[in-house]
């Protein structure tokens, strides 16, 4: 895993991201996928998320496309917003560095993948989509992506908050 420590404390109002990183490349299957956004993640979500790729996302992806990842288009990582982008709402895992977005897959020799494909029983990758939609269901306690919502048509999310009075309960839609 290669990452890059802010050099300013991340704290704006009601966000904050303890021990934050900003995530450059994670090392899965001998090859290294980049995630050229370098996405501003606390670091607890950073080891979660690179353990999810190099165990279970890109084995998934090099083994259904005969080629391994190269690249992920991720966004920004960490964004002080509320949930689904309502300024009214709960403050999203995003402003907790506690959550990364997924838009685009590269695989090496640039075919892309898109996330947007999942709802399209159509797309060559359809199949492929939902594969690393349910593996990420055993490593991240938010799952979300195309068919949950508007706010998550074209993209995964996936995220490490807390849900109900267990602290234990899963959402992978």
């Amino acid at each position: 895993m290669d990452f890059t420590i802010p050099t300013v404390n991340v704290d704006t109002g009601q966000c904050h991201v303890q021990n934050p990183v900003n995530l450059h490349s994670i090392k899965a299957q001998q090859n290294l996928v980049k995630l050229p956004e370098g996405p501003l993640l606390n670091c607890k979500f950073a080891l979660q998320f690179s353990k999810w790729l190099s165990e279970s996302g890109a084995p998934i992806l090099a083994a259904q496309m005969g080629t391994p990842l190269e690249k992920i288009s991720t966004g920004p990582g960490f964004e002080c917003r509320g949930r689904n982008g309502d300024s009214s709402a709960k403050i999203s895992e995003h402003g907790f560095g506690n959550a990364i977005d997924i838009t685009t897959l590269r695989m090496h020799g640039g075919k892309i993948i898109n996330v947007l494909d999942a709802i399209d029983p159509n797309a060559e990758s359809y199949a492929i989509l939902h594969g690393l939609r349910a593996s990420a269901c055993g490593y991240f306690t938010t799952v979300l992506g195309p068919g949950t919502n508007a706010a998550h048509e074209k993209h995964f999310h996936f995220d490490l908050g807390v849900h109900g009075k267990s602290e234990n309960y899963r959402i992978c839609e």
